[in-house]
């Protein structure tokens, strides 16, 4: 493996591991946003696509729930 292929790898391994870093699970999720919401209610904006989200497994993403407050 070239020096260029391993910086790639490591590069590539460093942008997945601050991309795990921005996803919080429902828990985390209701602590951030200090404890607005209760669980149920957040699946059921989840349900509703009131919420932004990606699925499988269940994440939310630090920044698009920043902008989402912002903009409610």
């Amino acid at each position: 493996m070239s020096i260029e292929e391993k910086i790639d790898k490591i590069l590539e391994i460093l942008d997945d591991k601050k991309e795990r870093e921005t996803q919080m699970t429902i828990d985390e999720l209701i602590e951030f946003i200090q404890f607005r919401y209760k669980k149920s209610t957040v699946y059921s904006m989840v349900c509703l696509g009131k919420i932004p989200h990606s699925k499988k497994p269940l994440r939310f993403d630090k920044n698009e729930i920043l902008t989402w407050i912002k903009n409610k």
